[in-house]
């Protein structure tokens, strides 16, 4: 449950995050502005505050116990699009204007053109939401013993006392090991994201 929820979420985000950040930076739309102030604002507040109205809404949504209910609030990843926005405002606007006039559509831009000049950014929007993901419990939304999360079932474990602590050890570097492989991995992009983050054209 945890890798599957994990590996997906974690191209999903990154997907709706290319193309969102690519609209915001590079278009012109009334409440453009509007919007860039709200994924701002959004970024102050901590999960804890959100978790109430998050419930509410995965729950009209019957969303409850599914997968969908981890997924769906890392597709409006603010800080993913925050990230990919803030390195695509240093992409030339006249190198996209060349590729308009040769025929280029949106899509194929943002994939195509875009993507790979921020592909430090993107990958670090990857490592950030991996971890995420990779450590969230969904304690407060799945209940179902069979789809329970990685942490969650650790947790169960370690409460169970001494007798079961091996198999806690086990479990608890089972949890670190996939997230300190894609860092170290990745870890020269992530220096050259958080070095050049506020760089702008």
């Amino acid at each position: 449950n945890t890798m599957f929820t994990a590996l997906l979420g974690t191209v999903l985000s990154v997907l709706f995050g290319l193309m969102g950040a690519y609209v915001l930076s590079k278009h012109r739309f009334p409440g453009r502005k509007a919007i860039d102030r709200i994924i701002v604002v959004a970024l102050l507040y901590s999960g804890n505050v959100l978790a109430v109205p998050r419930y509410l809404i995965i729950s009209r949504l019957h969303w409850l116990d599914t997968s969908m209910a981890v997924l769906a609030p890392m597709l409006a990843s603010t800080m993913s699009i925050f990230l990919l926005r803030q390195f695509m405002s240093t992409v030339p606007n006249a190198m996209l204007e060349s590729a308009k006039i040769d025929g280029a559509g949106e899509m194929r831009i943002c994939f195509q053109m875009v993507a790979p000049t921020v592909k430090p950014a993107w990958i670090t929007v990857i490592i950030l939401n991996f971890q995420t993901l990779w450590n969230t419990t969904g304690s407060t939304v799945i209940f179902t013993e069979s789809k329970k999360m990685l942490p969650t079932a650790i947790q169960q474990i370690a409460a169970s006392g001494i007798s079961r602590a091996g198999a806690g050890a086990a479990g608890t570097l089972l949890m670190i090991l996939p997230p300190v492989l894609v860092f170290v991995l990745f870890q020269r992009q992530i220096l050259e994201t958080m070095a050049s983050s506020g760089i702008k054209e």
